[in-house]
């Protein structure tokens, strides 16, 4: 059983964790398979490679997102008879202000675009070592809830 001092520390430490502000930060990069210069923002993403691509977003973006768009090109000069697969993909902030968190496939004249809004810091890279803002509020309720059990 924890005595009230440990409950008052790990509300504390709890609370340091949060962040405050009203932008979300996002990460904020494009990349073209192609490119071979600027090949780190494709997929698999490493959160920690590409650690300066996140950054704030403006005051009234609510989400961050990712585009994800697969091509195939049939040109008259393939040798192999198979069409050439191009992958481009950005991540970026946008405001869509009352959407929720979603990903969407649209095809169009043989295209894919993937698109996937969210609404935590750094969602639209991989995985993220951050806690989200729901998982530390609950976190606190449950400790502030147990703190009034023990007083």
């Amino acid at each position: 059983m924890m005595t009230k001092t440990e409950y008052k520390i790990l509300i504390a430490v709890l609370f340091m964790h949060m962040r405050t502000g009203v932008s979300i930060d996002c990460y904020q990069c494009a990349s073209k398979d192609g490119d071979s210069r600027n090949r780190v923002c494709l997929d698999p993403y490493d959160p920690i490679e590409n650690e300066g691509d996140m950054g704030s977003c403006g005051y009234l973006d609510t989400h961050c997102v990712k585009y994800k768009t697969i091509s195939k090109l049939y040109d008259s000069g393939f040798i192999t008879g198979e069409p050439k697969e191009t992958v481009t993909l950005t991540r970026s902030c946008i405001n869509r202000d009352g959407w929720g968190e979603f990903c969407q496939a649209i095809e169009s004249d043989g295209a894919f675009l993937i698109r996937c809004f969210c609404k935590t810091d750094g969602c639209n890279g991989g995985l993220t070592f951050l806690p989200s803002f729901t998982v530390l509020f609950m976190a606190c309720s449950f400790a502030i809830y147990f703190y009034q059990q023990v007083a």
